[in-house]
């Protein structure tokens, strides 16, 4: 029996059309999905459409998120699998918001984009749309990217180029799989992390300011964000992880504020993560009551950040949340693959 999806438009690259003024999201997902019938003309599949929204996603908002999330909350019992289409330069933050919202999916929820509008020869929206079809039938629990042939964990998804159509990178973990002449090759030692019921938990607080620390960022500058009305601050650091306290003392600053609100300190570099058990610096900001971001990308701290505010402000319970696992976006993986399954 062929497998029901449902395809939620958001707009994006993928929706656009040259309004004389730019690129403008303007395409519904069944005239997007027009341009991928030949790359899919060898899967039994049945597709709904609904065009959610239509923005290009520098204009996405928490409110969306909630939309998207109860959308598919509504809906779940009736599809097999569910697509969003979605615009490149927040795709990440939306995935990682999803992962947190929906819990414990039993069916395969992907996000996806393109980096050339769909109507444009080569667009690299075909090959994505075809490929995010594939994995949404395959049955796969969880909610994922699906990129120029790659399935990364939506909790681990970050955005690298601008431009080129590999946009996409699976932080501090492989890609749960590759998507290879038709077939899908996942990664052997790949776990979904579904461990009860399906539900949707869209409770946020989106009151987090990201701080990125530089050398001469004045303590007056972070004084002045911390007494603004913040539920937290994410402290965006250099390598593996400290608080600049020589000269200018971030340091000091930031203890104050971690009594206070919860203080998560993530990394500047891409991979790897923080790790503040290394460095005098890193055990000085431990000491002062920061929370480190572990291995988590950054769009997956400031997302699960909000995510855990909009459950409880307790410091404590904050700190425990926030490393609890929720959604893969806490953990390492050795890399092999499977032999793709015909």
């Amino acid at each position: 029996m062929s497998k029901k999806i449902l395809i939620i438009g958001t707009g994006g690259t993928i929706s656009s059309v040259d309004s004389g003024e730019g690129l403008s999201s303007a395409l519904p997902v069944e005239e997007i999905l027009r341009f991928c019938e030949s790359e899919l003309s060898d899967l039994e599949y049945k597709a709904d459409v609904m065009d959610l929204l239509n923005i290009d996603s520098t204009l996405i908002q928490p409110e969306d998120w909630i939309k998207i999330a109860e959308e598919i909350g509504k809906n779940f019992s009736v599809y097999d699998g569910f697509i969003i289409l979605h615009g490149t330069d927040t795709l990440a933050y939306t995935a990682s918001m999803l992962s947190f919202m929906l819990r414990n999916p039993t069916k395969p929820i992907v996000l996806t984009g393109s980096m050339k509008p769909a109507p444009i020869a080569n667009s690299d929206a075909i090959p994505n749309v075809a490929d995010s079809v594939r994995f949404a039938v395959s049955g796969c629990p969880g909610v994922y990217v699906v990129f120029n042939h790659k399935v990364i964990r939506a909790s681990r998804a970050s955005k690298v180029a601008s431009e080129d159509i590999d946009a996409f990178v699976s932080v501090n973990e492989p890609p749960v799989a590759l998507v290879t002449s038709k077939y899908i090759n996942y990664r052997k030692d790949f776990k979904a992390n579904i461990e009860g019921p399906f539900s949707v938990d869209v409770r946020r607080d989106n009151r987090v300011f990201v701080l990125k620390i530089f050398p001469g960022l004045e303590p007056s500058i972070v004084e002045t964000v911390i007494e603004r009305d913040i539920s937290g601050l994410i402290v965006e650091s250099f390598g593996a992880g400290g608080l600049p306290y020589r000269g200018r003392n971030l340091l000091d600053i930031l203890s104050k504020a971690a009594a206070q609100i919860p203080v998560v300190l993530t990394s500047q570099v891409l991979y790897n993560g923080v790790n503040l058990h290394t460095y005098e610096v890193g055990i000085r900001a431990l000491k002062a009551g920061v929370i480190s971001a572990e291995d988590m990308s950054k769009e997956a701290a400031v997302t699960k950040l909000m995510w855990v505010l909009g459950h409880t402000k307790n410091i404590d319970e904050i700190r425990r949340l926030f490393k609890t696992p929720i959604a893969g976006e806490i953990k390492q993986h050795k890399i092999y693959y499977r032999t793709p399954q015909r």
